[in-house]
């Protein structure tokens, strides 16, 4: 299984703690892995480690009222494409929860129109 698909469903983790974390109780995963889609909605299980991640999603969800998994277009998802490009060799964490960069604000209103 490609690297990929791990940090895919690393990241997917990681949003939805963070996000039970800051109180959210309605939560849209959005993302342009298929496969993730699929393995999270229909809650597949697998012995590869994978699916550690899927099951710390699973149980988080079920402590939300509504959680929602979407399939986006990889031209639809850009800011993702650009904080994932961003600098955190400073440190592991980096959120954005008051001021947004304006070029995500902008990139945010494009990948809307998808």
């Amino acid at each position: 299984m490609a690297c990929a698909n791990y940090a895919e469903a690393a990241a997917a983790s990681f949003g939805v703690q963070v996000a039970k974390q800051l109180g959210y109780r309605k939560v849209v995963l959005e993302t342009d892995a298929m496969n993730e889609v699929s393995d999270l909605k229909y809650e597949k299980a697998g012995l590869s480690p994978l699916f550690l991640f899927y099951e710390d999603i699973h149980m988080l969800k079920r402590s939300l009222d509504s959680f929602q998994v979407r399939h986006v277009k990889r031209g639809g998802n850009t800011v993702a494409h650009l904080a994932a490009r961003w600098d955190v060799s400073f440190s592991s964490d980096f959120f954005c929860t008051d001021l947004i960069p304006q070029s995500n604000m902008t990139l945010a209103e494009f990948d809307s129109v998808e």
